[in-house]
């Protein structure tokens, strides 16, 4: 099994992770579930999330549907998260955890944790790397629409607006705004206005408007985008709709 040395367990945590490990085991008797969700609002969550890091197995056993119950109770509460189609809930926590540790400890354990919370496919994390303007901005923000629905479709508005691509700046903005009554998780766990993703955002109208009087897009073109926006939109909107279930691999994004 690799270690990366950036997430090196510590003997505390191995010694954690071995009692959690048995007690996922049991989880269906309620003294033994009591005492996981216990553990796990504690202290364990920090190094659960390093072994599934490096223990394919084990991360598979967190995201089991046994364990929903346990991701959802005061994990879920204490980050304000909302079970989410597109993405798992343990992935959810996991990519939360992940950011945060990237912004402490020496220059190595901060990249490797900010690239194990990108995997997660945690929003800020995304964001970050969408604006850095790099060639990997178009990935993370591509990443972002498929997995958040309005909110990272209007990170994608915003790395295309500012590379003054206008004509794919207005498809991404048209389609996050068809998304947004069944991006609602998604907003809540994004936890983050409109005007934060994309800051030139105001309001529907006057974005769209913005974008194609500084695009000088002419109406055929708008026509052949908002064709291209309800493709888009009839072919993904299903997976976005609640309830929240674990979709292992989320659908790739069409049209872009």
């Amino acid at each position: 099994m690799f270690e990366p040395q950036f997430a090196e367990l510590t003997f505390e945590e191995k010694v954690l992770i071995k009692q959690i490990s048995t007690l996922i085991q049991h989880s269906k008797e309620p003294e033994k579930a009591t005492q996981l969700i216990d553990i796990l609002a504690k202290k364990g969550l920090t190094a659960i999330v390093k072994k599934s890091i490096m223990d394919p197995e084990f991360d598979n056993l967190c995201k089991s549907n046994l364990l929903n119950p346990f991701w959802e109770s005061e994990p879920g509460k204490k980050l304000n998260i909302s079970p989410q189609k597109t993405v798992d809930r343990f992935d959810l926590l996991k990519g939360h955890v992940l950011y945060q540790a990237s912004k402490k400890g020496k220059d190595y354990i901060r990249k490797g944790f900010f690239q194990e919370a990108i995997n997660a496919g945690n929003f800020t994390a995304l964001g970050e790397v969408a604006r850095q303007q790099s060639t990997d901005s178009l990935k993370a923000a591509t990443t972002a629409a498929n997995l958040y629905g309005t909110p990272g479709y209007l990170l994608l508005t915003s790395l295309h607006w500012n590379n003054k691509n206008y004509q794919a700046a207005l498809l991404s903005l048209i389609t996050a705004e068809k998304l947004e009554p069944h991006s609602e998780a998604s907003m809540k766990n994004v936890g983050k206005k409109l005007n934060e993703i994309f800051p030139d955002f105001t309001d529907w109208t006057t974005t769209r408007d913005k974008i194609i009087q500084t695009g000088k897009i002419s109406e055929n073109y708008i026509k052949i985008i908002e064709n291209q926006a309800d493709k888009n939109f009839n072919q993904i909107k299903d997976k976005f709709d609640q309830p929240a279930a674990n979709d292992d691999h989320p659908q790739a994004l069409p049209g872009l």
